[in-house]
């Protein structure tokens, strides 16, 4: 993980503020029925790059949905913007290693 990315995810305020900005965009995802790519979620939730910091927050929020019983989580209607349309592969394998179903 480079220095950028370290500082990024210790940072509990700037942490808790992406995620909270992530998490809004997410849900008027998941209200309105639609997928979103990683870059745009970027975009709309004003992350800055590397997108390492994105798929950091992102399985934190993951490990924090399933501490919480908030199950499917809205992180799986983030999807890669190529073909095909759905979530990168680090994403099941983050679900893996925190021993998730991938249904409810």
């Amino acid at each position: 993980m480079n220095r950028g990315v370290q500082i990024f995810r210790k940072s509990p305020t700037m942490s808790a503020r992406f995620k909270a900005h992530i998490r809004t965009v997410l849900n008027d995802c998941a209200r309105n029925r639609q997928t979103i790519s990683y870059r745009d979620l970027a975009h709309r939730a004003a992350i800055p790059a590397p997108l390492r910091r994105l798929t950091d927050l992102l399985e934190d929020i993951t490990c924090e949905d399933h501490t919480w019983g908030h199950w499917p989580t809205t992180v799986g209607l983030v999807v890669s913007q190529s073909p095909p349309t759905i979530p990168r592969a680090g994403f099941f394998h983050h679900l893996q290693k925190i021993d998730t179903p991938l249904t409810p």
